[in-house]
This record gives C-alpha cells, sequence and structure tokens, in this order.
C-alpha cells in the first residue's frame, strides 16, 4: 500500500483513496504516469464529485478539465472549460497556477491546505493532492486533484453570480516525490486573512 512521508499530516480518507487508486493504475502501466482516461467512475469508486482535472495548454495557461459536482456546488457554477482566472483573482490565482505549473512540468505529486475566501464573503478550507495525468497523446500536461472541502464555521453560501477566490490563506504546501524528484519551486504561506472591512 502506498504512503505519505512520516513528516506529513494525516491525510483525509479521500485523498488517501485517490492516491491508492492513482498508484493502482501507474503500476498497471509498468510505472508510468496514468491516462487521464483510465480515471473513470469504475476506479474511482465514488470519488468523482470531489475530483477536478487541470490541463497546462501553456505558460501560466491552466483550465479544468473537468470538475466533479461537489466542487461546482461549492463554486455555484460549472468550473468545467474556465481558467483558473475566471475563479480567482490575481494573486491567489497566480499562486496556484504556479504550484501546478511545477508539478506538471516536473512530474510530481503535491499536496495543499488553505482557505479561500471569496468576493461575497465565504470561506472554503480545503486540502488537496494533486497528481500528475497523461493526456490521451501520451503528453504530460494534466493533473487530478482531489479535494476535501469544508464550509461549516467558514462562511456563507454562494450567490447566484457563482464565487470569485478573491484571497486565500495558504496553510500547508508540499511537494510528493513520485520517482522523478521535486520541482525546483519556492512557495510562501500567508498567516493572517485580510482584515475583515
Amino acid at each position: 500500500m502506498p504512503k505519505f512521508p512520516d513528516s506529513w499530516p494525516k491525510m483525509p480518507e479521500k485523498l488517501h483513496r485517490f492516491y491508492e487508486i492513482w498508484c493502482d493504475l501507474r503500476a498497471q502501466n509498468g510505472g508510468e504516469i496514468p491516462f487521464r482516461q483510465q480515471l473513470g467512475l469504475k476506479e474511482l469508486r465514488g470519488l468523482t464529485a470531489n475530483l477536478m482535472v487541470y490541463e497546462m495548454t501553456g505558460p501560466k495557461e491552466l483550465f479544468v478539465k473537468m470538475s466533479g459536482t461537489a466542487i461546482d456546488s461549492q463554486f455555484g457554477r460549472n468550473l468545467t472549460g474556465l481558467s483558473v482566472y475566471d475563479v480567482a483573482e490575481m494573486p491567489a490565482a497566480d499562486a496556484f497556477v504556479a504550484f501546478h505549473e511545477a508539478l506538471i512540468t516536473h512530474p510530481c505529486g503535491g499536496y495543499a491546505a488553505d482557505i479561500l475566501v471569496a468576493a461575497n464573503g465565504k470561506r472554503i478550507r480545503a486540502e488537496y493532492l494533486i497528481l500528475p495525468l497523461r493526456n490521451r497523446f501520451g503528453e504530460q500536461v494534466q493533473c487530478a486533484t482531489m479535494s476535501e472541502l469544508a464550509t461549516e464555521g467558514y462562511g456563507m453560501p454562494p450567490g447566484d453570480e457563482g464565487m470569485l477566490v478573491t484571497y486565500h490563506e495558504l496553510l500547508d504546501a508540499r511537494h510528493l516525490d513520485i520517482g522523478f524528484g521535486v520541482p525546483d519551486y519556492e512557495f510562501t504561506i500567508k498567516t493572517k486573512l485580510p482584515e475583515d472591512n
């Protein structure tokens, strides 16, 4: 059974199960990174609502290839086909894109925990496990993210206009070596939310 490094925080069950599924698919591929189409309903066994697949189409161009229903409901709209910059303002979007770009370019996994703050005042605490994928052409330009989301005590439901992330407090972020090392990329962790007006 695959294990996370001992120095990592205790992973939520969904993230653990997702890592096991991804590792099983990789073993079936002779150690190669799984293809996106291998992550089907049968393989994911009920995890699809919390899954997102991103695709990098160029530098700083990260798009949502597929978003699960639990994530869409938090944002008040279907995110599939949108750029990260359509759902988050800078610098929150820049930090998110840079982290994902680093692990797609240098194939590795990633873990992050943060609190997303929206323009409408909603706050979501989220933990993510991000793992690389290949597209149908075998290109290493995608990644899958399994999320554990919590809103209780973190704010109100989104309005009809859909949620726009204006700030995020990054609580923790790490790269996971899957056999290729980790990228030479530094991320900063903010420790305070902006003052409420």
